[in-house]
């Protein structure tokens, strides 16, 4: 039988609120690194949900959480064990499209160069059921935008100036390929790869030639990938997507294969454009662990060297992002 426990000062919970997830962790602020103490997830991003629906949503999530950390008070009901690690020094820090247009409060973005600092500068402060929330904002240039990657490259890269210059590439809908320098997002490029890819399965003369979902790449697949990736740094990812359509009628590629090779087309031709001014001198790439290897292998195809960020390290990223901000914001007389 779980038994109940009172919140010691310096618990939080970290949220990462996207478009299609939610997740909430509870962390010990005081140690950098240290698991989870619980966490719970769900799919009630913000794309699903109407306006006025975010704080009922956030409240049953977070009843969740403090009953899976076992907190003294929960038998009592959710309000009052809120109160009571409330009362004990816990708050909330929020990532992620939850502050953006569609989501619970917006925060404006915060222009790069930008880190902790800066983001701390811009965060909204607002209570719900007396339980204390920070939003923090994204990130912008003068025509992109960040939002929740900001504090993935933090988690990542940590708070220290002293990090050398390098490019973190974080794979996905949206790839971001992300300038640090001097402990801050100097610079950043979006590239919706992930998005498009989606597109193409679906809504394209292409799909006619593909399964309805990607295929997952692996054993025989990870040649026609490669084969994409060659096809896309010899002519370029736009007369390469074609071969998508071409290879199945003349040479029989099945649709499996296809949609391997359109993988390799457009991740060989996200990278292919972003290096053809040169690679950078340190290149790192997190994401998704099956993601991650992927981007490894095209680069290492197209003669870029990169290393990989270790797969707990990036699924932490956002956790350890929010907790060095809030760390430093305590640190500097924060609340």
């Amino acid at each position: 039988m779980k038994r109940d426990r009172a919140a010691p000062r310096g618990e939080f919970v970290a949220v990462d609120w996207g478009t299609t997830h939610l997740r909430l962790r509870l962390l010990d602020g005081s140690r950098p690194h240290s698991p989870p103490l619980a966490e719970i997830a769900s799919a009630e991003g913000i794309g699903e949900l109407r306006s006025g629906e975010h704080e009922a949503i956030f409240l049953r999530n977070l009843d969740g959480l403090l009953e899976a950390a076992g907190h003294a008070g929960q038998k009592r009901g959710g309000g009052e064990a809120r109160g009571d690690w409330t009362r004990a020094g816990g708050e909330v820090y929020f990532a992620g499209m939850i502050t953006s247009t569609l989501g619970w409060f917006e925060t404006p973005y915060v222009r790069a160069p930008a880190g902790p600092r800066e983001l701390l500068a811009g965060r909204r402060e607002e209570s719900a059921c007396g339980v204390r929330l920070h939003f923090l904002p994204g990130v912008r240039t003068g025509e992109d935008v960040l939002r929740g990657e900001e504090v993935e490259a933090i988690g990542i890269l940590g708070v220290s100036a002293e990090h050398e210059p390098c490019t973190l590439v974080l794979p996905g809908t949206h790839s971001k390929w992300i300038l640090w320098e001097d402990g801050k997002i100097e610079d950043f490029t979006t590239v919706p790869t992930g998005d498009l890819h989606a597109a193409l399965h679906r809504a394209t003369l292409l799909a006619r030639t593909l399964p309805e979902e990607p295929a997952a790449i692996d054993g025989a697949l990870e040649e026609q990938f490669l084969r994409g990736v060659d096809a896309a740094g010899r002519v370029g990812p736009l007369s390469a997507l074609f071969k998508v359509r071409a290879l199945p009628v003349l040479t029989g590629l099945a649709k499996e294969e296809a949609s391997a090779f359109l993988s390799g087309v457009l991740i060989g031709g996200e990278i292919a454009e972003r290096t053809r001014s040169g690679a950078p001198k340190s290149l790192l790439v997190a994401g998704a662990p099956r993601l991650r290897e992927l981007y490894l292998t095209a680069l290492a195809r197209l003669g870029v060297v990169a290393e990989g960020v270790p797969a707990e390290r990036a699924e932490m990223a956002s956790a350890e992002g929010l907790r060095a901000i809030r760390g430093m914001a305590r640190g500097s007389g924060g609340s």
